[in-house]
Order: C-alpha cells, then sequence, then structure tokens
C-alpha cells in the first residue's frame, strides 16, 4: 500500500475515535446545548456505530497488507505480532482503571464473580464472549477481544476468501449484511442483554469479513477503480453521516453491520483515489490517526480520572462544554505520549526481532510495521 493511502485511512481512524469518545461524554454534550439541534444529537448518540467501521477497516487493511503472502504456518508469527501491537496500551487502560475497578459495585452486573476471574477475562482477551462481562472494567475493551479473535481467524480466512471471484465476493457482501440485520433484529426480540450480547465477537465477524472482501476487490479492480471511481469516497462518507444522523437506531435495534458496506466503500475509494479527499493526508492528521488506537482505549479511564481531580470544583456541572473540550485536549495529549512512548518502540523492537531471527517467513509478520488495522 502506498504511504498516501495508508495516511488517509490512518487519518480517517482520528475521527472515527472522536466520534466514540463524542458519544460517551454525550451527557457533558447534552447538558451544554451542543446537541439541541436532533441532527447533532443523533450524530453524538450513534457515535457507538463507528466500532463498525474500526473492524471494517481492519478486515480492509489487514487483506490490503497480506493479500500476497503465504499465510500456511504462520499464525503464531502473525498473532504474535498483532498482540505486540495492541497488547502494551490494552494493558496500560486496564491499569488506569484497576483502581476503580477494584472499588465495591463498579464491575456490576459482574461484581459477584471473583475479582481474579474478572481479572483474567480481561488480560486474556476473553471478556467479550461472556455478555454480562463484555462492557466490565475498562469497557472499550471489548472490541480488542473481538479484533483477537479476528485475528486467530484471519490466515484461515484469507486463504479461502481470496479464492472467490469478485462477482460473488460482493453477493457474499450483501447477503453477509443482510443476514447480520435479521440476527440483530432477532436478537432485540428474542434475547434479554441483547446489546451485551451483540457485543459478542461472533455476531461481529461479518463486520470484518465485509472489510477483507473490500481489500481483495480494491486489489483485484484497483486500476479501474482509480479511473472510475473518484466520486466513491465522498458518496460513501455522505451515506455514512446520514447513517449516524439516522433517528431510532436503538429502536430497530440495528446495532451491528448498519454501516458495513458504506464503511467499506469508504475504505475501497480512500485506497483507490486517495486525490479524491487529499486532505486527510495532513501530517497532523496522520499522527492524530496513529495515536487514535491509545485515544479509543484510554478515553474512558481518562474520563473517570478527571471526574475525580475536578469534582470538588464541580468545573463538569458548571461549565459542561469547557470540561468536554479539556477532557477532549487531555485525551489526545496523553495519546499522543503513549503512542511515542509505547506503541512506536514496540512495533519497532517487533521489527528488529524479525529481522535478527533471520527467518524469511517473518515477512508475513513483519508487514505490521506498514498496516496499522487497530482500533
Amino acid at each position: 500500500m502506498k504511504p498516501a493511502r495508508i495516511d488517509l485511512l490512518t487519518s480517517t481512524r482520528f475521527f472515527l475515535a472522536a466520534i466514540v469518545i463524542a458519544f460517551h461524554g454525550a451527557f457533558y454534550l447534552d447538558n451544554a446545548g451542543v446537541t439541541t439541534n436532533p441532527v447533532v444529537y443523533n450524530l453524538v448518540h450513534n457515535g457507538y456505530l463507528a466500532v463498525q467501521f474500526f473492524f471494517v477497516l481492519s478486515g480492509f487493511i489487514l487483506t490490503y497488507t497480506y493479500f500476497g503472502a503465504d499465510p500456511d504456518g504462520l499464525w503464531i508469527r502473525f498473532a504474535a505480532a498483532r498482540l505486540a501491537r495492541i497488547y502494551p496500551v490494552y494493558l496500560v487502560g486496564l491499569l488506569a482503571m484497576l483502581p476503580f475497578a477494584l472499588r465495591p459495585g463498579y464491575l456490576e452486573p459482574s461484581a459477584n464473580e471473583p475479582f481474579p476471574v474478572v481479572a483474567g477475562l480481561q488480560l486474556a482477551l476473553l471478556q467479550a464472549w461472556i455478555p454480562k462481562h463484555a462492557l466490565s472494567w475498562n469497557a472499550p475493551g471489548w472490541s480488542l477481544s473481538a479484533e483477537v479473535f479476528f485475528y486467530a481467524l484471519f490466515p484461515l480466512l484469507l486463504s479461502r476468501i481470496r479464492r472467490i471471484p469478485s462477482t460473488a465476493l460482493v453477493l457474499s457482501a450483501l447477503a453477509i449484511c443482510v443476514l447480520q440485520q435479521g440476527g440483530d433484529w432477532a436478537l432485540g426480540k428474542f434475547v434479554s442483554q441483547v446489546y451485551a450480547t451483540g457485543n459478542t465477537p461472533l455476531f461481529r465477524l461479518p463486520e470484518f469479513v465485509v472489510g477483507m472482501i473490500a481489500g481483495i476487490i480494491c486489489l483485484r479492480h484497483r486500476t479501474v477503480l482509480r479511473t472510475a471511481a473518484p466520486w466513491l469516497a465522498p458518496i460513501a462518507m455522505a451515506i455514512c453521516g446520514l447513517g449516524f444522523a439516522a433517528p431510532g437506531i436503538d429502536a430497530l435495534q440495528l446495532n451491528n453491520g448498519e454501516l458495513s458496506l458504506p464503511a467499506a466503500m469508504l475504505c475501497i475509494g480512500l485506497a483507490a483515489r486517495p486525490d479524491a479527499m487529499a486532505f486527510l493526508a495532513n501530517g497532523h492528521l496522520v499522527r492524530l490517526g496513529q495515536a487514535s488506537y491509545a485515544m479509543y482505549i484510554l478515553h474512558y479511564p481518562l474520563s473517570l480520572w478527571l471526574a475525580r481531580a475536578t469534582r470538588s470544583l464541580g468545573f463538569g456541572a458548571s461549565f459542561p462544554g469547557a470540561y468536554f473540550l479539556v477532557y477532549f485536549a487531555m485525551v489526545v495529549f496523553i495519546s499522543v505520549l503513549v503512542y511515542v512512548a509505547i506503541e512506536e518502540p514496540m512495533r519497532s523492537a517487533i521489527k528488529r526481532r524479525l529481522r535478527a531471527a533471520g527467518d524469511a517467513k517473518g515477512a508475513f509478520a513483519e508487514r505490521e510495521a506498514i498496516a496499522d488495522p487497530a482500533p
């Protein structure tokens, strides 16, 4: 993948992380009057839909990066590279939440479980498989639990999906989205704890697969797409915006996969025609996009620490708009520092170890240096 294409997709991750932060900070934005307009209200309160983009983007970038690699026998090396990429910051998020997680009642509805059980699930990234634990401790971490499942399946999925003709892949993506929506509706009607159940990795795998299909289509037809689809990315972004602004998403229980197809279109459009939205290649936006994973995984614990630090001042209650701006700026600043001090050094360490190993097959894992699909 050319640097410009990586830059565009990386910058997009910053905006997705910002949407999630706004969703979790909706209380302050509502009190500040920012969400008085119904469209703005929906954009903020539907912010959880951004996680779908992360899953689609993850499938897209991994496929785009490893499409020509031979995955046979490389599961362990690939998994090690991916875990080394995501786990250090994930662990920082858990440690930041630890003082709150130890407080009685915080881990409800899982507080009746022994703390070592909850901690074991979190440390093993298995929490999303058990609905009542999915959002415990550091709530955004459930999506990393799903991502690890996707990583485990990726080499096998890639070896199978890339054999399928393009027309069949497009039809499969459409069928996957329809089936996912039907399953989500059924969950909303007949299954309790639908929100937590809908976060189970198996129910989110279709979004990752749609991203993989988009990556293959982009690679196979990039010459045609470069010529014929300068409008694809802007149109896909407009559709995504309408999806975020749509009212009644929760009432319809269409929380999973609703925006998978436009998200896939956006990935293809940005990769095939980076000039269509060239502003996303701005260096500052790229750096913010690089820090977006830390933003995503750390914004929740940082919100609790800021609330504790300012409680006696009544800052959040008296000036909710200013409070949110301070909070957002703090998240961005700390996340950039974490990216520079933890994520980048870990990535460089992986490259050095792979090169030192002298294993030609290490190229499969070493490609992680040019791909950045984490949330």
